[in-house]
């Protein structure tokens, strides 16, 4: 039950930060604010190679990357390793 309602705070409060004009930012945008933070740039580098956010999917696109490159290891989103494209990528 305790974590159900700290899941409905987190869920209002990022509600009340969109109402208020917060929108995401993307992996190039965060690193901006913070340029040397290596696990931002590993992340943006990642978004780069993905196309920008060009397909809504890109979260798992990284997650799922096949490109044999050095950042593989070390890419973000690799829990979404393995799990079923979404639904938007499948058309």
């Amino acid at each position: 039950m305790e974590n159900e309602d700290s899941s409905n705070r987190l869920r209002a409060g990022y509600e009340a930060w969109l109402a208020a004009g917060g929108q995401r930012k993307d992996p190039i945008e965060k690193l901006a604010e913070n340029p040397k933070s290596l696990r931002l740039a590993v992340s943006a580098k990642c978004f780069d190679c993905c196309g920008r956010g060009a397909d809504p999917g890109w979260r798992w696109q990284i997650g799922n990357c096949e490109v044999d490159c050095p950042l593989h290891a070390v890419r973000p989103y690799q829990n979404l390793e393995g799990k079923p494209m979404p639904a938007a990528l499948d058309e």
